[in-house]
């Protein structure tokens, strides 16, 4: 499994409580990336969402 590093920032209101991370298709076609994926996102703790372009 290979580690991207992204900036997060909140996301519009209608996308919160729904698991999904929203990221610029560009990073997306880059990385090789499917819309629906799923992402491990760590901090202090991690967490699971779906792949979302936005």
């Amino acid at each position: 499994m290979s580690e991207t590093i992204l900036k997060i920032e909140e996301i519009p209101q209608q996308h919160v409580g729904r698991g999904r991370a929203i990221v610029d298709p560009r990073v997306i076609e880059e990385r090789g990336w499917s819309t629906g994926q799923i992402l491990e996102l760590t901090c202090n703790k991690k967490t699971h969402v779906k792949l979302w372009p936005g």
